[in-house]
């Protein structure tokens, strides 16, 4: 059963659609500035580029829940806590 506050052109949230109705929906893109400085091994926030900070609060806000690691390699030491 579709949802009766489902309209074209309207932002919904997803968690409160029905499985039929993601046929209808359609994805919102957010474009972000990106950053030319590798981040390879930084394990200190302050240190990330600009616009990199600025996407990490852009997630955080999104899913409304705070970034508490962020891997930037492969090895244990790569990581920054936030």
């Amino acid at each position: 059963m579709m949802n009766d506050e489902l309209r074209e052109g309207k932002k919904v949230n997803y968690q409160n659609l029905e499985t039929s109705d993601l046929e209808k929906v359609k994805p919102v893109y957010k474009t972000f500035k990106g950053w030319s400085t590798s981040t390879v091994g930084t394990n200190d926030f302050e240190k990330l580029p600009k616009e990199a900070k600025i996407y990490l609060k852009f997630i955080e806000k999104e899913i409304n829940t705070p970034i508490q690691f962020v891997s930037t390699g492969s090895k244990r030491h790569e990581t920054i806590k936030i």
